[in-house]
C-alpha cells in the first residue's frame, strides 16, 4: 500500500532535512502515536528470512521517496531551504496496517514537525498500484543501494557497497527473493527474475559511475558507545528494468528494490 503526502509549511522560509534519519524517525513517530505496539515491532524486529547460510536477514518492509522540495530551493548545510511552495513525499509498505496507522497518526495531529519546520498535513492520498506485467520499467524515487560482506585484515566481516554494475544487479535479485521468503515464509515455485539499469539512459548520462546518477544520502546512527555518527551512503538513482516473476515485481514496488529501504533507499515509481 502506497500513499502520497503533501506538506505545507506554516511559515517561510521553510526547510527540510537532507538526512533520511529525520524522515524515518518521523514515520515511526506517527505510527507510534496510534499504534505503539506495531511501531516497536517493526522497528525492533521486522520480518525475518532465513538465508542460505546460518544467518538471517531482517526487513522492515516499508520504503519512502526522497522528499520533493519546491523548485528554487537552495542547500544550506544539512537542509534544503525554500521561500514558497509545498513538499511532496511518498511512503509505501507491504503492511496495510502500517500505512493506515501512519495516516491516522498524521490525521490526528495535522500540524507536524520535521526537522526545524512545522508543516500542515495538507493532503493524504492513496496511490493505486500499476498493472503489473512480466517486464516493467521504473524510475528511482530514491537511490538504490546494494552491498556484500567482505572480511577485513582481522577477519571481521565488513559491509562493502557495490560499485560493479553486474554485482549490483545480482545483489538486487537475491535481496528481493529474501524479502519474499521473509514476507510469506516460502519460496516461489517460479522465481525467474532479472534486474538491469536502463542502458540507454546510462549511456546518455555517462555511465554507471556518472555523477548524474550517483547520489549521496546521509543517515545518522548511534554507535555502541552512545555517540551519534553521520554516515553517507552513495546509491544509484537511474531508471531500471525488471523482468520475470510478477510477484517479485509487485513486492519490489511495495517494499523497495535493494537494501536499506526503511532508510529511504530503493523506492520505485512509474515514468
Amino acid at each position: 500500500m502506497r500513499i502520497t503526502i503533501k506538506l505545507k509549511p506554516l511559515q517561510y522560509p521553510a526547510a527540510i532535512p537532507i538526512s533520511h534519519h529525520s524522515w524515518q524517525s518521523f514515520i515511526y513517530e506517527m505510527v507510534e502515536a496510534v499504534n505503539p505496539e506495531l511501531s516497536q515491532a517493526v522497528h525492533d524486529v521486522g520480518w525475518v528470512a532465513a538465508t542460505s547460510s546460518a544467518s538471517t536477514k531482517r526487513f522492515k518492509f516499508f520504503v519512502f521517496s526522497v522528499p520533493e522540495a519546491p523548485r528554487g530551493f537552495v542547500f544550506q548545510g544539512d537542509e534544503k531551504v525554500f521561500e514558497s511552495g509545498t513538499v511532496f513525499w511518498q511512503v509505501s509498505s507491504l503492511s496495510s496496517e502500517f500505512i493506515t496507522s501512519l495516516m491516522a497518526g498524521m490525521a490526528s495531529q495535522r500540524i507536524v514537525r520535521i526537522g526545524r519546520t512545522q508543516f500542515e498535513v495538507e493532503d493524504l492520498q492513496f496511490v493505486a498500484p500499476p498493472e503489473f506485467g512480466d517486464e516493467m520499467r521504473f524510475i528511482a524515487l530514491s537511490p538504490l543501494v546494494a552491498s556484500k560482506p567482505v572480511n577485513d585484515a582481522s577477519g571481521k566481516s565488513q559491509k562493502v557497497y557495490l560499485r560493479d554494475e553486474a554485482e549490483f544487479a545480482a545483489a538486487i535479485v537475491e535481496n528481493l527473493k529474501s524479502k519474499y521468503r521473509a514476507a510469506y515464509g516460502e519460496l516461489l515455485k517460479e522465481d525467474r527474475f532479472e534486474f538491469a539499469f536502463d542502458q540507454e539512459y546510462l549511456q546518455e548520462v555517462g555511465g554507471f559511475d556518472s555523477r548524474k546518477v550517483t547520489r549521496m544520502i546521509y543517515f545518522v546512527k548511534r554507535t555502541q558507545q552512545g555517540s551519534v555518527e553521520r554516515i553517507g551512503i552513495r546509491g544509484i538513482q537511474a531508471p531500471f528494468w525488471v523482468r520475470g516473476c510478477r510477484e517479485l515485481i509487485e513486492l519490489g514496488w511495495e517494499t523497495g528494490f535493494g537494501e536499506a529501504n526503511s532508510q529511504g533507499f530503493g523506492m520505485a515509481g512509474l515514468g
